[in-house]
């Protein structure tokens, strides 16, 4: 039997997807729509879906309605992915105004910028540094709203500089009726916005939510946090003058004595909620899967569990190793080297994944 590994994502895309659907490959004589991405973005129709291929693409500008689709990320981690490992690399993509609605999936990148005031766009199992835009004069009017910030791993670093003209730079900055759930979030220190909705995350080496240091930490308000999993840092709840509803939430540190909870179902614990890395899911982003007896579970508001992998009514409705978008992927194409005949054919067996 000889095993062939097939990547349907470019393989078969006029097949299972509409007209309006285009492939984007750089690599030379790819068989694709599309061989540069800024190209196709500016070519395409608004409302267009762009699959791009594995490989590395420059900075984009997004000025309509368009869905990107790229592979994934930690593709040699977790199985059932591609048989190319290579992620859909995109060194950044910049958002103005015309580009609400937008979608983008499975992409690799530094960062998904707002250069203007833009509102209903929607990040999922994407591999990214930072969401927002840099607290400089120039930006400081743009009105950035109901963004969709799903079942991403986001890397955020901060950086200082001491010039006038730049500050802390956050791995997720947005305004008003945004929703960020589902994601590894590198540190909470790094997330910025009022009138958010955070819950059902990840957050990873940072200052809880609600301290109270504007220069320095968390700078959330009048948001609702729930359902959250926060490791390391210092964990106490100055709620004054920021009028966040923070409940049933975990913060884990090894260094806790005492487990404790508060009022509203917050935990502190020195109980690791995760798997161990001895556990064979233990990739880049499968060790934040819950042990089978974590305080996590059940723990969440609606008695759902706490952190980024989770269900809704029986159904998984949490992050998804490896961010693979949600389009259907041959992992697997079986075809034997003998066994033909005229009566039986070839007994081919093939193994796809939805990824819904």
């Amino acid at each position: 039997m000889k095993k062939l590994l097939i990547l349907i994502l470019f393989s078969i895309p006029t097949i299972v997807l509409a007209q309006s659907t285009y492939t984007v490959d750089n690599k030379p004589n790819a068989k694709a729509d599309f061989d540069d991405l800024q190209t196709a973005i500016n070519t395409v129709a608004a409302g267009s879906t762009l699959l791009v291929s594995s490989g590395s693409y420059n900075n984009v500008t997004i000025e309509k309605r368009i869905i990107i689709k790229g592979t994934g990320y930690f593709l040699t981690e977790n199985p059932n992915t591609h048989a190319d490992p290579v992620s859909s690399i995109v060194s950044g993509i910049t958002f103005k105004k015309g580009s609400e609605g937008s979608v983008i999936s499975g992409i690799s990148s530094n960062g998904f910028a707002f250069s203007e005031s833009v509102s209903n766009i929607s990040f999922v199992r994407n591999y990214v540094r930072t969401i927002g835009f840099y607290n400089t004069p120039a930006n400081r009017g743009i009105e950035v709203t109901n963004i969709n910030i799903f079942h991403n791993y986001i890397y955020g670093e901060r950086r200082y500089s001491s010039s006038s003209s730049s500050s802390y730079d956050y791995s997720i900055r947005v305004g008003s009726g945004s929703l960020i759930e589902g994601n590894y979030i590198t540190s909470s220190n790094l997330v910025k916005g009022s009138y958010l909705t955070i819950r059902n995350n990840v957050l990873w080496n940072g200052l809880p939510i609600g301290i109270g240091f504007r220069s320095q930490g968390s700078d959330i308000s009048k948001s609702t946090i729930s359902n959250n999993i926060f490791r390391l840092g210092s964990f106490f709840i100055n709620n004054d003058d920021w009028e966040n509803n923070i409940k049933n939430n975990i913060f884990f540190h090894t260094s806790v004595t005492s487990p404790t909870a508060d009022d509203n179902d917050n935990k502190l614990t020195n109980t690791n909620p995760f798997i161990e890395d001895t556990d064979d899911r233990y990739s880049t982003d499968g060790r934040y899967i819950l042990s089978s007896g974590s305080q996590a579970k059940g723990a969440g508001v609606g008695g759902i569990d706490c952190g980024m992998f989770y269900e809704i009514d029986g159904k998984d409705a949490g992050y998804r190793l490896s961010g693979l978008p949600d389009i259907p992927n041959i992992y697997e194409f079986n075809v034997p080297t003998t066994g033909y005949s005229n009566s039986t054919g070839l007994q081919i067996n093939v193994k796809v994944k939805s990824n819904n």
